[in-house]
């Protein structure tokens, strides 16, 4: 049996008419299905997994025939799909990140807590530079947030790393940035 690479294909996807609308690597696509879904309500969301889980299984069904490592699937699809799309391309635009966690290490309200949590910030930065930091405020709170972690085991090992310096801090689930693709 032979085994394929399906992440070095790229989808084509155009109309009826034959008009070239989109071409991607698959691997763009599946790194940011779990992003979409984030999101997006409900009632999209079971939209977009019928429409996606239609279109992977007919390439699924299609490339494998090919029998090659390297190629490229067309598929002819209807308008819906294309404006499918295009609400996903304005969800990426309008929600830059996803569901996750991070760390709080200060919150404060009163007259100085806008400079305690710069401070706080500061100091976090300091001693651990490689580590992103937030400051946010929620009436009447200021709070020092830190890290992006896609799930709580990541935080939580993060936590132990920085529990000696700030004894306080707790895993929180919030909104957070898109992890950052390496090459």
């Amino acid at each position: 049996m032979q085994k394929y690479d399906f992440f070095n294909y790229e989808l084509k996807i155009t109309n009826y008419e034959g008009e070239k609308e989109l071409v991607f690597p698959l691997s763009i696509v599946n790194s940011q299905l779990n992003c979409i879904f984030a999101a997006v309500n409900k009632k999209l969301k079971n939209m977009i997994r019928v429409a996606l889980l239609t279109l992977f299984l007919g390439i699924g069904l299609v490339v494998p025939a090919f029998a090659q490592q390297k190629g490229s699937v067309e598929i002819n699809t209807d308008s819906n799909v294309r404006r499918l799309l295009d609400t996903y391309a304005q969800l990426l635009l309008d929600y830059p990140g996803m569901e996750g966690f991070r760390i709080q290490i200060f919150f404060d309200s009163g007259n100085t807590s806008k400079q305690a949590a710069m401070n706080a910030k500061k100091r976090f930065e300091t001693r651990f530079s490689e580590i992103e930091t937030y400051i946010s405020f929620e009436e009447p709170n200021y709070k020092v947030r830190v890290g992006n972690f896609r799930n709580r085991f990541e935080a939580e090992r993060c936590l132990q790393k920085i529990v000696s310096s700030y004894p306080n801090a707790f895993v929180v689930p919030d909104f957070i940035d898109f992890p950052k693709i390496t090459e």
